[in-house]
This record gives structure tokens, sequence and C-alpha cells, in this order.
């Protein structure tokens, strides 16, 4: 079996697998079995085939162009597993299994050999995929993905450079997937976030990861809480009086001259009491100790929810008094800002919006000048109201527009400028080569498409001058062609006009000679033809070859069918004209 998974920038683009005598085709176009829509692939790019025991890789006609591990494949390719097939912007990666492995789903199967990285009492195995067998070790925090710089590389172009990650948080471990557009699977769900333990396994693209947790590792009992009272001096504060209410009460529970049952009673009582002293002192101190930290923190209002939670179960309560005090003025103030600008952003609209009213309707008339004369006035005050950027966005937008229909109009003139200059060349090389035809009709275009009045008129008095001269040059051959047609000399004529209309090719009345007698001088020269081959039939080569000669001399123009067909018979080039 075959496993093609493509990729295109890192991001997981299409996946499909085929068993042993089925072919896969890829390419752009919907009926492909991998479809790859981007630049570079062709509508039908390449095939997948197995060829006997081998999966090879064949380019289609039109392609193009594919590459294996970097090399450019013309033609076909054998695959091996874990290559990369290279389709224009896509990465196409290569998974074969073997017949007999996906046959025989008995035969034992042996997990390579573990191979450990890192250090640390928490572990994530590669069970599956790419790196399988690897274990890597970790602390508190491992990083899966694709880079190097990760602490698990997992070389799969379907995973992100940094697809996951686990790490230690409140207590518990956690795994957080890196990139919204990959998914993380724990345990066959998908997750971005989500708490792991030991035994869960985790998908990343084809990988399969196992992990061992055992935690960041072994505490001193009450370490915790001794370090967090010493690092806090309001709780230091609380236990304190804990310990002295406890110290009380044990030596109130030692005074002589009671009872013991009456001891044992009270005694009990004064424990009751001191553990709902420190209770309350302990909601307090907690409460108060919120709000401060809220209120540097600028959340005034859950400030002031913790202070009035305090206040209801110690009212008199100054410190929170006066803190809730505080930030009650402070809200104020900051209420009276807020509402001396609104009421100075609304008297900057008040100012502003007529003329940026004025700018639209200039606008709507076409007059992008007096729109940009008109709004400065609006910016001087208003530079960051929506209105204002809106409209001159509108401006720069329409000046940009004329900018540029004014230098595409000045490029055309140029182009038509230099397509001019060009014609008036050829024309001036033609006469200097003595071609007086091509001349003619390069001044006849520039009398068509030059638009200056003067230089028009000069080139159509060119082109007469050129005609004139033409017709004066044709008319010797012209007129001796016509003696010769008159004698019935038509092969002659024809030869004669012929190199009438090399000179000057329109030449209408030579024109209609020439096409008057080509069909004559063609079935003439058949005639010939087909009488040489009777002759030659009967074994009278003479007579034949002077029929072929015949043919040569009826019909001159050697592109002709029965020219060419003669020539042949005689063995002769067709320029050469005679035989051999």
């Amino acid at each position: 079996m075959i496993v093609l998974s493509a990729s295109r920038d890192g991001l997981h683009a299409g996946r499909v697998q085929a068993e042993e005598g089925r072919a896969v085709t890829i390419g752009r176009a919907q009926t492909n079995d991998l479809v790859l829509d981007g630049q570079g692939v062709s509508p039908e790019h390449c095939r997948i085939v197995h060829t006997g025991t081998t999966w090879t890789v064949e380019e289609i006609g039109g392609a193009s162009g594919i590459s294996v591990a970097g090399v450019r494949v013309s033609g076909s390719r054998p695959l091996s597993d874990g290559e990369t097939i290279e389709a224009g912007e896509f990465r196409i990666s290569v998974s074969i299994t073997a017949p007999e492995a996906a046959a025989s789903p008995e035969r034992t199967q042996f997990r390579p050999r573990p191979t450990f990285v890192g250090e640390g009492p928490n572990a994530v195995e590669v069970v599956e995929g790419p790196g399988q067998g690897t274990i890597r070790r970790f602390g508190n925090r491992v990083i899966i993905g694709r880079s190097s710089r990760c602490d698990l590389v997992l070389d799969d172009p379907t995973i992100s450079r940094e697809h996951l990650l686990i790490e230690f948080r409140d207590g518990r471990f956690k795994a957080v997937n890196q990139n919204p557009n990959n998914t993380t699977l724990r345990n066959g769900a998908a997750i971005q976030t989500a708490v792991v333990a030991t035994g869960d396994i985790l998908t990343v693209g084809p990988a399969r990861l196992r992990l061992a947790l055992s935690g960041p590792g072994a505490s001193v009992p009450g370490a915790g809480i001794l370090a967090r009272l010493t690092g806090n001096p309001k709780l230091l504060a609380v236990a304190g009086v804990i310990v002295f209410l406890v110290i009380t009460a044990v030596f109130l529970l030692s005074s002589p001259g009671k009872a013991p049952q009456d001891a044992v009673v009270e005694g009990e009582r004064a424990k009751e009491r001191a553990i709902d002293d420190a209770e309350y002192m302990r909601r307090v101190m907690t409460l108060l100790v919120q709000a401060r930290r809220l209120a540097d923190e600028g959340q005034d209002e859950q400030a002031l929810a913790r202070l009035a939670a305090l206040l209801e179960i110690d009212s008199g309560n100054e410190e929170a008094r006066k803190l809730e005090a505080t930030l009650r003025g402070r809200m104020e103030a900051r209420a009276a800002e807020a509402r001396q600008r609104e009421a100075q952003a609304q008297a900057v609209r008040d100012k502003v919006l007529p003329l940026v009213q004025e700018a639209r309707e200039l606008l709507a008339a076409g007059d992008t000048a007096g729109a940009r004369q008109v709004l400065p006035q609006a910016g001087d005050v208003g530079a960051d109201l929506p209105e204002v950027r809106e409209v001159l966005a509108d401006i720069e937008s329409r000046e940009q527009a004329a900018r540029r229909e004014v230098e595409e109009r000045k490029k055309a003139q140029a182009a038509e400028r230099g397509h001019l200059v060009a014609l008036y060349d050829e024309a001036e090389a033609a006469l200097a080569a003595d071609a007086p035809y091509r001349a003619l009709v390069a001044y006849r275009r520039l009398a068509e498409e030059e638009t200056d009045p003067g230089r028009a008129a000069a080139v159509k008095k060119k082109a007469a001058e050129i005609q004139d001269a033409l017709v004066k040059r044709i008319m010797p051959d012209f007129t001796l062609g016509q003696k010769l047609y008159s004698q019935k000399k038509y092969g002659e004529a024809f030869k004669v006009w012929t190199k009438v209309l090399e000179v000057y090719p329109d030449a209408k009345e030579t024109k209609a000679r020439v096409a008057e007698l080509t069909p004559m001088l063609e079935a003439e020269a058949k005639r010939l033809y087909e009488e040489g081959l009777v002759y030659d039939g009967l074994g009278d080569r003479e007579t034949a070859k002077a029929r072929w000669r015949a043919v040569l001399e009826t019909m001159p123009l050697q592109d002709n069918e029965y020219y060419r067909k003669a020539a042949a018979k005689l063995a002769l080039s067709p320029g050469s004209g005679g035989a051999q």
C-alpha cells in the first residue's frame, strides 16, 4: 500500500492511499485522486502506478514538471518509502507499506530499539510515525514540532514547525495546540488546551505519542505553605494572630479553679472562637489584598467589588473605606475627563462635518481639486475623524487614477510614435535596397496611421510618386507580355507577367492575365506529363523525356505539381532548368 500526504508551506493540503494494482492520478483537475489546486500544477500532472513490486511515478504529457528528492523526473522513476515528490508549490511525502505486511496482520511486529534523549522525571514516547522509538525525557515543559528548535523533532510536512506544547501549570500537566490550522488529538478527540495524564495518547500529524508523567518533582510537606507565608507579610500577620489565639486558648484551658468538665467545655469553646477569628481575619486580609492588587492594575470596578464584600463582614475597616473613597474619586475623575473629551469631539464634528459634506459634493461633481482644497480646513481640527479619512482616501484614489490615466496616455502616444518612426525607417531602408514596392506598402500604412496632417500629406505624396515609378518600370514587360499573348505564346507571356508581379504585385490587369493563363498552362502541363507517362510505359523513354521537358517549358512555376513531377522524372532539381 502507498500513502501520499501533500502539503504547501507546511500546511496539510490533501492525502490519498492506494493498494497494489491501482493507479493514483495527481493534478489540478477535480477528476484526479489527489487534487492540488495551485501554481505550477497541471490539470493532469503525474501518475503513481504499481508495476510488479515497485511503485513508480510517471510524468503525464504536458505537465509542468515533477521532481523526486530534488531531482527532475523525465518519463518515470521508481519510488522509495520516505521520499518526497515536488509538484509546483506542493510537497508530497511518500509512505510505502510492503504487500506482505499489509496481507499478514498476524505477523509479529517488532518495535525499534528505544532511543532516550533529554533528562527529567517525565517522558513522551513516539510509538508510531516519524521518530518512532524515541523517548524524550523532560522536566516541566517540552515543545514538539517539525522545527529543529523543538525539544522533540517530528520530521513530517503535515506537522507544524511548533505543533504542541506540554507544560506543568497550576499543579497539572496541560497540552496546548500551538497552531489552530493543524489539529492535535488526545485519545482520538481534537483539543486546543487540555489536561493530560500518564497513558494518554496524543496524535500529531502521522505520529502517535504516549505520555509518562510523574509531576514536576517531590516537595517537602509544608514547604509550599511556609514559602507562601514568608513571601507574603499579610499572610504572615494572619498566621501570627492564629498562633496568639491558640496560645491564649491553651492558657485559659490550663487555668486552675475550675472543674475538669468545665475546663474541657471552655477549652473547646475557646478553640472554636480562635478558629472563627482566624477564618474571619483570613477572609478580611484576602479581600483587602485582592482589592489593592486590582487597584494597582487599574481594574477599579473589580477592586470595589472586593471592598464591598469586605465591608459587609467588617463595616468599620478604615483602610477599606479609604481605598474605596480613593477608587470612587478616581473613577469620577476619569468619567469627567471622558465627558469632556466627548464634548470636545462633538464640537469638532459639528465644525468639520459641513466641510466634509462640501468635499463629497465636489467629488460627486468630478471636482477633485476643489475637494482637495476644502479638506485641509477640516483636517486641521478633525484629521482623525473617520469621515475625514474616508473622503481623503477617496480623493487620493481618484488622483492616483487620474495620474495613471495620464501616464498610460503618454505611453500609448510614445508607442504610437515609435511605431510610426519604425515605419519611416522601414520605407527608407526599402528604397535604399531598391525595393520600391516594399517602400510603397510602408508609406501606405503611414498614410493611414499618421495623425499629423502635414506629415500625412507628405506621406501620401511620396506613395503616389513610388507607385508612378513602379508603373513606368513594369510597363515595357507588361507590353511585351501582351504581344506574346497575342502570338499565342502563352508560356512566354506567363513568364514575363510573373516577373511584372514580382516587381509590382498590385498590377491589377497583370494579375488578371496571370490568373487567366494559370489554369490553361496547368492543363497543358498535365496533358504533356501524362503523355510522357504513356510513352514511358510503352518503352519509348526519349519521347517521354521530350514530353516532360515540354512540361517544364509550358509551366514555368516551379512549385506547380506537374512541374515538380516532370522534374523528378527527368532527375532534375526544380531549379536546374535542364536534363542531366
